[in-house]
């Protein structure tokens, strides 16, 4: 595959691209190193200069694979980063998670927070420092929670998620069909002849993951739904 460079992982804030305050940067140092200590999970706040022509989510697939975040047995830590230099639609934020993080780490979840909590932030007054420390806030006290309460997140999150896409459009049951037809067109875009199909299946399967679920869920729920007629 096409060679990426990829910044050092020279501790829990690499701000590669000059855009975090000193003083917010020494804030986050301090609650990422407590997170670590307390729990044993790893949050890795960056900002990105140049994501070299890939789309952010493959780049965020390379970061995650390259930089090993979390303990190695329990893949337990996740990315926040922001690539700030790119063009509308490639900037970010974006939450790159672990498998051991998935459950509590949704990608409803995290669709949500960024919406919420970061992207104001960055439209409204360009804000780089302040959006990455409230969406560090949110993914610390989400790892913090106990089980129930961080399944209670992740679960209002995704009936938040999923009404907001079914206002955008859909099929007959609301799935939103043309939203794996945009990750394909953004993929043919943002790629380069040399990457590898092996990039291109990465890529469809972490953007697809969240809508196959809510499909099946979808389908699983009619078929219920008719037995019981």
């Amino acid at each position: 595959s096409q060679h990426v460079d990829l910044h050092v992982l020279d501790g829990l804030v690499v701000d590669a691209a000059g855009k975090i305050d000193p003083a917010t940067k020494a804030q986050l140092e301090v609650k990422l190193e407590a997170l670590q200590k307390d729990t044993g999970r790893q949050l890795v706040v960056a900002t990105i200069p140049d994501l070299q022509n890939y789309p952010i989510e493959d780049y965020g697939y390379r970061l995650g694979r390259d930089w090993g975040v979390g303990l190695k047995d329990a893949d337990n830590g996740a990315i926040l980063f922001v690539a700030p230099n790119e063009g509308k639609g490639q900037r970010g934020p974006r939450l790159e998670v672990g498998r051991g993080l998935e459950p509590i780490l949704t990608d409803a979840w995290s669709s949500q927070m960024i919406r919420t909590l970061m992207l104001p932030r960055l439209r409204e007054s360009g804000d780089i420092s302040g959006a990455m420390n409230a969406g560090a806030d949110a993914v610390i006290a989400q790892l913090r929670a106990s089980p129930e309460e961080a399944k209670a997140k992740v679960a209002e999150a995704a009936k938040q998620f999923d009404r907001q896409h079914q206002r955008g459009g859909g099929d007959a049951n609301g799935f939103p069909i043309f939203i794996i037809l945009i990750g394909i067109l953004e993929h043919r875009k943002w790629t380069t002849g040399a990457t590898k199909s092996a990039n291109c299946v990465n890529f469809l399967v972490h953007r697809l993951r969240h809508f196959y679920l809510l499909a099946l869920k979808k389908v699983l729920s009619m078929v219920l739904s008719r037995l019981s007629k």
